[in-house]
């Protein structure tokens, strides 16, 4: 069988080169290409606006919403060693806590994966005091708060609509149930077992 024919690091930095340069979407890229036993970096760009030095394989990004996918990677690891199940309500890992229903419907777990809860974008009951940090004051009184006033406009599954207060929602539920941080979750149960020790939620002064 014959080797799949991966580009070159100049083809793949001449890519990244277009997108930064020419579209002007973002600072810098990094891709990592492995092929086998045998790894490649490849890298371009600037490590932060004010910055000069190329990012490597070592460089701290931050992934924002993409942290979704870890939230849901839990829940389906969660439901593979029978924590919970996909169709659980919400509201079970919650004791205590008014949530929104429709029709006597509950949220499920499933929907706020799928982005299906009938929940809107965000919250509306926090103001960010940092743009680079918009939901650092957001706590979890906040989202209890939130939760027991919000009205849903749809039945929970009736359409997708992405929400961040959703995701946000099913981390924390998912934490309630295991008893632990979400941290402590992503980095026992993820990021641990993948090897992948630079990937946290808070910083360590390293």
């Amino acid at each position: 069988m014959a080797a799949w024919n991966l580009p070159s690091d100049a083809a793949i930095r001449a890519l990244l080169a277009q997108r930064l340069d020419e579209e002007h979407d973002g600072v810098s890229l990094v891709v990592g290409v492995t092929n086998g036993a045998r790894r490649r970096v490849i890298a371009h760009g600037a490590a932060a606006f004010d910055a000069e030095p190329t990012p490597d394989a070592k460089t701290l990004f931050e992934i924002g919403s993409n942290t979704k996918v870890f939230t849901a990677l839990l829940l389906a690891e969660m439901a593979g060693r029978e924590e919970v199940r996909l169709d659980d309500p919400v509201g079970q890992y919650l004791p205590g806590v008014a949530l929104p229903e429709r029709e006597g419907r509950p949220i499920t777990l499933r929907h706020l994966a799928a982005h299906m809860s009938g929940l809107p974008r965000d919250a509306d009951n926090y103001a960010a005091s940092d743009r680079a940090q918009p939901f650092a004051d957001f706590s979890v009184e906040r989202l209890h708060d939130f939760l027991g006033c919000y009205r849903l406009d749809r039945d929970p599954g009736a359409a997708h609509a992405y929400s961040n207060v959703g995701a946000g929602l099913l981390g924390h539920a998912l934490a309630r149930r295991a008893g632990k941080s979400f941290e402590t979750l992503v980095r026992e149960r993820i990021a641990g077992p993948l090897g992948m020790p630079d990937t946290t939620i808070a910083l360590s002064a390293d």
